[in-house]
């Protein structure tokens, strides 16, 4: 049984900061009676560097003049992708670099107090050169992940110059993989003319994409938290058990420390504590403990149920926290058994996966985080009755994973390994590094269930077995705890690394993509499909995409290629394949491509971006998400039902469950 067992196999399954010595761990950075946070989002100068000269704000040193030297300069909002903010072209499809530029100030307790001052980003994409008042404080190679960097020691300046030099620029050996094109043909193209081709087909949107902070701690603070949870069952009434390590820097030849950790309910009542302790590693068992369930798969009006812990680092000879750092925590057990119905157990009830992929992605702002779109489309999961969804195909903000903790959505974490063209050493160190870094944002998180480690990389060719072998690896000794996979597009009998994952992630577009608009064939393709990837490798198979696109407003009667019809069919005729296949033990979750339309690279093949959504781009229901939302709520009931069925609860959830289905159907004809 490969499973999560965390008080037998404690001391091999505890993520911490130490075994991550390959990057800098740090904490999420938030508030409490030690810490400060100061943002500094807002509008910033802006300027490019030009594409036939990318190096010239290195040359003449911007970073050094206010308002990055005058010019072309504009101004820029951040958090938002660059791209689509003004109404010029050269922005939108910029390669190379980009200059940004904010000046402001720190409160004056701040540069008085015996407060570490560290400058964090939240994600930058790709890579990025960072100056805070002309000395140059850091630089980080990939998005989509948290960087940070101390500052103290700049903190006596009045006012504070923050300057970023962000490239857009991938290459063979970046993650993602991308290559610049330099065209010599002269009579077709000027000179300095390039173009960047890329390994995946979302627009490739660039920017800092996330909140940038100025955060204050005591010089003696928490560095890193691990939290692993399980549920044991052996009992009448079930006891949570939260096991915990934590880090800590500052200690001097004269200061040791204890700490406190206390677990509080969702009203602050404390519910278990771990008190004075001298060692970094402990354990707490809360009796009937409030569970965190996906959405709608179980008894308790609040599905996602959420405590906080918080950590008290103390001086030996103090009574006083010197330091304090409060987070959300769901106790959750996880475990997943080839031999039994081939899926994931949470709190020791089968997960059937109904959801999405999605993408970061809205009008104007690009990828950059919006908190008003974040939770509009938290909603929407909600209303159409999905529980999960996969972060493709890169790390999601971490304000998105808090949403997914809170409303019970299980997410499949994706590093940005995409689309992945050639397999050697220099191209997995980097690999390596970005799934490290994610595992160790995201390990504390109950509604990550899943790493998966790319999507639609070329694993027909030879050298991905060992390449993938080797990931796998190094994610099991960092977590054992969640299953590892990767989400291919190539064929059950060419693909050489699934064998080495413990869940198969199948994309496939049957009637859109070969044997075009032949719904008839669907079925029976679905259907021969997941059964070869599952007497191959007998694992569990979730269908991590499918569907078909569709202009909004577009409608023929037979139904055709783009039309909304044809979408909805679409979706329609997989259904019975996917129940057969649920009942045949094979399938352990469907996931429809996309949730939303999302915008492309100019191609004749997509018209102005992605249309599989089934909502439109600015979040409104084409007729495939009326479809979706009978069938997410059929699965809902239907699997509740069958996870208690006699007992008394079931019989009160389920039916009030049945009512609310009963009455969408009847609001749906």
């Amino acid at each position: 049984m490969s499973c999560c067992k965390v008080v037998s196999m404690w001391s091999r399954l505890l993520i911490s900061c130490s075994l991550l010595a390959s990057i800098e761990c740090f904490l999420r950075p938030c508030e409490s009676e030690s810490r400060e946070i100061f943002s500094f989002d807002g509008i910033w100068d802006f300027k490019l560097a030009l594409m036939n000269d990318p190096e010239v704000g290195m040359r003449e040193k911007w970073w050094k003049k206010r308002r990055l030297g005058g010019g072309d300069v504009i101004l820029m909002p951040v958090p938002s992708s660059y791209n689509d903010i003004t109404q010029e072209t050269r922005i939108r499809d910029h390669i190379g670099v980009v200059w940004y530029q904010k000046c402001g100030y720190l409160p004056e307790r701040v540069k008085n107090r015996s407060r570490r001052v560290v400058l964090h980003f939240g994600s930058v994409n790709y890579r990025s050169v960072v100056w805070v008042n002309d000395v140059k404080v850091t630089e980080n190679i990939g998005g989509h992940l948290p960087f940070e960097t101390e500052v103290t020691d700049l903190r006596k300046a009045g006012k504070i110059c923050v300057t970023v030099a962000v490239n857009n620029t991938l290459t063979p050996n970046s993650i993602p993989q991308g290559k610049v094109v330099h065209y010599k043909d002269r009579q077709k193209y000027p000179e300095g003319f390039v173009t960047q081709r890329l390994n995946f087909d979302f627009f490739h949107y660039a920017g800092i994409h996330r909140s940038v902070i100025f955060y204050t701690t005591p010089f003696a603070y928490l560095t890193d938290v691990t939290v692993l949870t399980d549920v044991d069952f052996s009992s009448d009434a079930p006891i949570g058990i939260i096991n915990f390590e934590i880090e800590f820097d500052g200690q001097t030849a004269t200061d040791t420390f204890r700490y406190n950790v206390i677990l509080l309910d969702e009203n602050g009542k404390e519910v278990a504590n771990s008190m004075s302790n001298t060692k970094l590693s402990g354990e707490m068992k809360v009796e009937n403990p409030k569970l965190w369930w996906p959405y709608l798969s179980q008894s308790e009006e609040k599905y996602a149920y959420l405590y906080t812990l918080q950590f008290q680092l103390i001086p030996e000879n103090d009574i006083a926290p010197q330091d304090i750092y409060n987070m959300k925590v769901g106790i959750r057990s996880l475990e997943w058994d080839q031999s039994m119905q081939n899926t994931l157990l949470i709190n020791n009830k089968p997960l059937y996966i109904r959801g999405f992929g999605r993408h970061e992605d809205a009008d104007i702002r690009g990828r950059g985080f919006d908190l008003a779109i974040a939770l509009r489309d938290a909603y929407l999961m909600q209303w159409i009755g999905a529980n999960g969804y996969r972060t493709s195909h890169y790390p999601y903000s971490e304000e998105s994973l808090d949403i997914a903790d809170q409303f019970g959505f299980v997410v499949i974490d994706e590093t940005p390994a995409i689309g992945l063209s050639n397999f050697t050493n220099r191209l997995q160190k980097q690999h390596l590094k970005v799934t490290n870094e994610l595992i160790a944002r995201d390990k504390n998180h109950p509604s990550v269930i899943i790493w998966s480690l790319s999507n639609e990389p070329l694993t027909q060719l030879p050298t991905a077995d060992e390449y993938f072998k080797e990931l796998v690896q190094n994610v099991s000794m960092l977590d054992a705890t969640r299953p590892v996979t990767f989400v291919t597009s190539q064929q059950w009998n060419n693909d050489v690394a699934v064998q080495h994952m413990d869940i198969v992630c199948v994309n496939r577009y049957a009637g859109w993509y070969g044997d075009e608009g032949h719904l008839e064939l669907i079925e029976r393709q679905t259907i021969s499909e997941v059964k070869n990837w599952y007497t191959k490798f007998g694992k569990p198979v979730i269908l991590s995409e499918y569907g078909a696109g569709a202009l909004s407003g577009f409608h023929s009667l037979p139904s055709a290629m783009w039309t909304e019809e044809f979408e909805a069919q679409t979706l329609f005729k997989h259904f019975s394949a996917f129940d057969k296949l649920y009942g045949w033990d094979m399938l352990m979750g469907e996931m429809v491509w996309n949730f939303a339309d999302f915008m492309t690279p100019q191609e004749t093949i997509r018209p102005t971006g992605c249309m599989k959504g089934v909502f439109t781009r600015n979040r409104q229901p084409k007729m495939a998400a009326y479809i979706l939302r009978q069938r997410y709520w059929q699965l809902a009931h239907k699997h509740c039902s069958s996870n208690f069925k006699g007992g008394n609860i079931a019989g009160k959830t389920c039916s009030v469950k049945l009512r609310e289905f009963k009455n969408l159907f009847e609001q749906s004809k």
